[in-house]
Protein backbone atom coordinates (compact mmCIF):
# COMPACT_ATOMS: atom_id res chain seq x y z
CA UNK A 1 0.00 0.00 0.00
CA UNK A 2 1.51 3.60 -0.80
CA UNK A 3 2.17 5.47 1.99
CA UNK A 4 0.08 8.57 1.14
CA UNK A 5 -2.84 6.16 1.94
CA UNK A 6 -1.67 5.13 5.22
CA UNK A 7 -0.79 8.87 6.31
CA UNK A 8 -4.24 9.45 5.38
CA UNK A 9 -5.82 6.64 7.36
CA UNK A 10 -3.64 7.28 10.53
CA UNK A 11 -4.76 11.28 9.71
CA UNK A 12 -8.41 10.56 9.46
CA UNK A 13 -8.45 7.85 12.25
CA UNK A 14 -6.90 9.56 15.01
CA UNK A 15 -9.20 12.70 13.59
CA UNK A 16 -12.04 10.51 14.50
CA UNK A 17 -11.01 9.31 17.67
CA UNK A 18 -9.91 12.40 19.14
CA UNK A 19 -13.45 14.55 17.74
CA UNK A 20 -15.11 11.82 19.11
CA UNK A 21 -13.71 10.80 22.20
CA UNK A 22 -12.98 14.01 23.35
CA UNK A 23 -16.05 15.49 22.16
CA UNK A 24 -17.54 13.21 24.07
CA UNK A 25 -15.93 14.31 27.32
CA UNK A 26 -16.56 17.97 26.61
CA UNK A 27 -19.96 18.10 25.39
CA UNK A 28 -21.66 14.83 26.08
CA UNK A 29 -21.91 14.98 30.30
CA UNK A 30 -22.19 11.34 30.49
CA UNK A 31 -19.80 10.80 33.05
CA UNK A 32 -16.61 8.65 33.13
CA UNK A 33 -18.14 5.68 31.22
CA UNK A 34 -19.80 7.42 28.47
CA UNK A 35 -16.30 8.82 27.62
CA UNK A 36 -14.85 5.19 28.28
CA UNK A 37 -17.60 3.70 25.74
CA UNK A 38 -17.10 6.73 23.05
CA UNK A 39 -13.26 6.30 22.95
CA UNK A 40 -14.13 2.43 22.64
CA UNK A 41 -16.36 2.77 20.07
CA UNK A 42 -14.55 4.97 18.14
CA UNK A 43 -11.41 2.45 18.29
CA UNK A 44 -13.84 -0.40 17.24
CA UNK A 45 -15.29 1.67 14.30
CA UNK A 46 -11.65 3.12 12.80
CA UNK A 47 -10.22 -0.25 13.44
CA UNK A 48 -12.66 -1.69 11.00
CA UNK A 49 -12.69 0.95 8.94
CA UNK A 50 -9.19 2.04 8.06
CA UNK A 51 -7.10 -0.58 10.08
CA UNK A 52 -6.99 -2.75 6.89
CA UNK A 53 -5.05 0.62 5.16
CA UNK A 54 -2.17 1.72 7.78
CA UNK A 55 -2.85 -0.94 11.02
CA UNK A 56 -5.30 1.24 12.73
CA UNK A 57 -2.29 2.90 15.26
CA UNK A 58 -4.11 5.88 15.89
CA UNK A 59 -1.75 6.78 18.49
CA UNK A 60 1.82 7.51 18.19
CA UNK A 61 2.44 5.25 21.63
CA UNK A 62 1.22 2.39 19.22
CA UNK A 63 3.19 3.18 16.50
CA UNK A 64 6.05 3.07 19.00
CA UNK A 65 5.39 -0.23 20.11
CA UNK A 66 4.87 -1.49 16.66
CA UNK A 67 9.08 0.22 16.05
CA UNK A 68 10.04 -1.40 18.68
CA UNK A 69 8.41 -4.34 17.94
CA UNK A 70 10.40 -4.40 14.80
CA UNK A 71 7.38 -5.10 12.41
CA UNK A 72 7.71 -1.05 11.09
CA UNK A 73 11.02 1.21 9.89
CA UNK A 74 11.58 4.06 11.71
CA UNK A 75 10.91 6.61 8.77
CA UNK A 76 7.38 4.89 8.91
CA UNK A 77 7.14 5.39 12.01
CA UNK A 78 8.17 9.12 12.07
CA UNK A 79 5.51 9.09 8.87
CA UNK A 80 2.66 7.67 11.39
CA UNK A 81 3.39 10.25 14.17
CA UNK A 82 3.03 13.44 11.76
CA UNK A 83 0.28 11.68 10.38
CA UNK A 84 -1.70 11.43 13.69
CA UNK A 85 -0.58 14.37 15.58
CA UNK A 86 -2.14 16.04 12.38
CA UNK A 87 -5.04 14.62 12.81
CA UNK A 88 -5.11 15.30 16.91
CA UNK A 89 -4.24 18.93 16.20
CA UNK A 90 -7.05 19.42 13.37
CA UNK A 91 -9.58 17.85 15.34
CA UNK A 92 -8.61 19.71 18.45
CA UNK A 93 -8.82 22.67 16.63
CA UNK A 94 -12.61 22.07 15.60
CA UNK A 95 -13.48 21.55 18.59
CA UNK A 96 -11.88 24.45 20.08
CA UNK A 97 -13.83 26.22 17.59
CA UNK A 98 -17.37 24.31 18.67
CA UNK A 99 -16.54 25.15 21.89
CA UNK A 100 -16.28 28.84 21.36
CA UNK A 101 -19.45 29.29 19.19
CA UNK A 102 -21.02 26.94 21.95
CA UNK A 103 -20.01 29.63 24.83
CA UNK A 104 -21.03 32.24 22.12
CA UNK A 105 -24.54 31.68 21.39
CA UNK A 106 -25.28 29.70 25.58
CA UNK A 107 -23.26 31.94 27.29
CA UNK A 108 -20.86 30.16 30.06
CA UNK A 109 -21.22 26.29 28.79
CA UNK A 110 -20.26 24.52 31.91
CA UNK A 111 -19.56 20.92 32.42
CA UNK A 112 -21.51 18.76 35.01
CA UNK A 113 -19.90 19.67 38.60
CA UNK A 114 -18.95 16.68 39.34
CA UNK A 115 -16.12 16.75 36.57
CA UNK A 116 -15.27 20.17 37.69
CA UNK A 117 -14.23 19.35 40.82
CA UNK A 118 -13.31 16.15 42.93
CA UNK A 119 -13.69 16.61 46.75
CA UNK A 120 -11.93 14.85 48.98
CA UNK A 121 -12.53 13.65 52.76
CA UNK A 122 -11.33 15.74 56.01
CA UNK A 123 -9.64 12.65 57.00
CA UNK A 124 -5.97 12.41 56.79
CA UNK A 125 -4.72 9.36 54.49
CA UNK A 126 -4.01 7.33 57.48
CA UNK A 127 -7.55 7.23 58.79
CA UNK A 128 -8.33 6.48 55.12
CA UNK A 129 -6.27 3.11 54.82
CA UNK A 130 -6.71 1.68 58.59
CA UNK A 131 -10.34 -0.59 59.19
CA UNK A 132 -13.00 1.43 61.40
CA UNK A 133 -12.39 -0.95 64.65
CA UNK A 134 -8.52 -0.13 64.59
CA UNK A 135 -6.54 2.28 67.11
CA UNK A 136 -5.63 5.41 65.65
CA UNK A 137 -2.98 7.51 67.69
CA UNK A 138 -2.30 11.04 65.49
CA UNK A 139 -5.98 11.03 65.06
CA UNK A 140 -7.08 14.41 63.76
CA UNK A 141 -10.05 16.10 65.83
CA UNK A 142 -13.53 15.39 63.91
Amino acid sequence: MKICNKMFAECLGTFVLVLGGCGTALFGHVGFLGVAIAFGLTVIAMAYGVGHISGAHLNPAVSFGVWVNGRMSFKDMLIYWVSQCVGAIIAGALLLVIWKAVRRRHGQCRLPQRQLRWRFPRRSSADLCLPDGYPRCHRRPS
